[in-house]
């Protein structure tokens, strides 16, 4: 049956659009062929990479439902012709360009468009041998896991790519078994990039350990806030998710957010506002929070007699408290540029980021990302955030004064 093939169109959309706005829609595309996926590179930066929901396919023949099923295919990826997605034109200040990819199970013919050749899935460790993950196919062999992932499954590898390990996460590996470093990579069920939800926490193999998987509306993914650069290649008995870095060891539910900032010595002051604030229930409990907290330091910089305003009045110290606080789970690698999120306190609290990777937050800049928790992150920034709250400016400010003319008295 003759296929007709579209032809790849990008639009550019003029007026009224800000290229440099993270997310908004600058762009759209058709189809190049068939068979395709669209991805989203920043130009220079190979591992920030942006994907759509858009598979490019045509209406083929249904001989072969076990080759359709192994590909987990849905009807709508299969008879879709065209291709519709917003890219973002610009992240954190760098140009982007978007690229077509095969989807798995098919391969380029040459001579014509999109990917038409048919092409056999395989079992994880060949997949992932395909894929280049040298590093990570040999530590599965080290590990004796070679027949689990050649006969088992189905399985989600979360997979570092080469060279995404720094000297001292090699060293560790290299020091202790690699079994337990690949089981806090591996699930037991196939997953794949569609069904992240902020709220998806699953278990690895490893014990009680456990992973959050997140989709954001820019198209990045992440585990455990960790970047996924190459998402839902599949496999024969499951699915490889290549990402730009090793997993933590540390478990995303091991702690509350309330627990990670009381912990952390750094955190202290802040930790001692959340207390005269009456908020450690609220910072206890299910749901998903994102903290942008100031360290001892960034606090100090307040002046001394705000501080210990802030240290004694209950009502002063919540709304403080809650101006660094909103009400989602924000990993730092899904900040891509200007945006706005809402605080606990009804403020707009700007974020953007800039080329070299630096990612402001109002004032300040985060200077340790992706601290993990049961019901959120945790982020420490460079400067505390003041309310913009016009009545508790008034009371900062009443209370300053009070404290200065008592000053004058004694």
């Amino acid at each position: 049956m003759k296929v007709i093939l579209s032809v790849a169109i990008v639009v550019l959309f003029l007026g009224g659009l800000d290229s440099r706005q993270f997310g908004r829609k600058s762009a759209i595309y058709r189809s190049r062929g068939p068979n395709l996926r669209a991805v989203e590179v920043v130009l220079g930066s190979p591992n920030m990479r942006f994907f759509t929901e858009c598979h490019s396919s045509y209406k083929r023949s249904l001989s072969s439902p076990a080759l359709l099923l192994s590909r987990q295919a849905t009807a709508s990826s299969y008879f879709d012709q065209m291709c519709w997605k917003s890219v973002n034109q610009e992240i954190c200040g760098k140009p982007t360009s978007v690229k077509f990819e095969c989807a798995d199970g098919y391969e380029k013919i040459q001579g014509q468009p999109g990917c038409t050749g048919l092409k056999a899935l395989r079992n994880l460790l060949a997949t992932s041998e395909e894929l280049g993950l040298s590093w990570v196919t040999s530590l599965v062999r080290d590990a004796g896991l070679t027949a689990v992932l050649e006969t088992a499954g189905a399985f989600t590898l979360f997979a570092p790519a080469d060279g995404a390990l720094t000297a001292q996460q090699l060293a560790t590996i290299n020091r202790t078994d690699s079994m337990p470093f690949l089981l806090r990579h591996l699930v037991n069920k196939r997953i794949l990039s569609s069904e992240f939800d902020a709220a998806d926490v699953v278990q690895t193999l490893y014990g009680n350990h456990h992973i959050r998987l997140n989709r954001y509306a820019n198209g990045a993914l992440t585990v455990n806030c960790v970047r996924i650069i190459s998402p839902d290649r599949q496999g024969s008995n499951g699915v490889i998710h290549v990402i730009d870095r090793a997993l933590s060891l540390t478990d995303s539910s091991s702690q509350t957010i309330y627990d990670v900032i009381a912990g952390e010595e750094n955190f202290s002051v802040f930790s001692s506002l959340i207390d005269t604030a009456e908020m450690k229930d609220e910072l206890t409990t299910e749901g998903l929070f994102t903290v942008f907290l100031p360290t001892n330091v960034a606090l100090k910089q307040l002046s001394s007699t705000i501080l210990k305003f802030l240290e004694t009045n209950h009502a002063a110290a919540k709304a403080f408290v809650q101006n660094h606080i909103t009400k989602a789970f924000q990993c730092s690698a899904a900040i891509g540029g200007p945006s706005t999120q809402t605080t606990l306190a009804g403020d707009s609290l700007d974020m953007t980021c800039t080329a070299d990777g630096t990612i402001y937050i109002g004032e300040g800049i985060i200077t340790t990302p992706d601290i993990l928790a049961s019901n959120g992150v945790v982020h420490a920034v460079s400067a505390a955030m003041i309310p913009d709250n016009g009545g508790y400016l008034t009371v900062i400010c009443c209370t300053f004064l009070y404290y200065m003319a008592s000053c004058l008295i004694i």
